[in-house]
């Protein structure tokens, strides 16, 4: 299976657009709470980003053949 040519553009775009939102949210949480809480919550958005690398990374493992290891490595590199 051949890789798309802008397979790392279209990849780095969406990181992007993910980054940007999780900074947007965390705007809005600066404007409403108290520090503990902001930290809690930079702590949950941490793990739940981790969390969700994780599963991709582990998803990709699963299409042996396909060079989802190379992507599973990659996408755990990101973290």
């Amino acid at each position: 299976m051949t890789r798309d040519a802008d397979y790392d553009k279209r990849l780095a775009e969406a990181s992007k657009t993910l980054g940007g939102n999780a900074l947007k949210m965390v705007g809005l949480i600066l404007q409403k709470h108290d520090a503990a809480v902001i930290e809690a919550s930079m702590e949950a958005i941490e793990a739940a980003v981790a969390a969700e690398r994780e599963a991709c990374a582990q998803l990709c493992e699963e299409f042996k053949g396909y060079h989802g290891d190379v992507c599973a490595a990659a996408i755990r590199a990101r973290g």
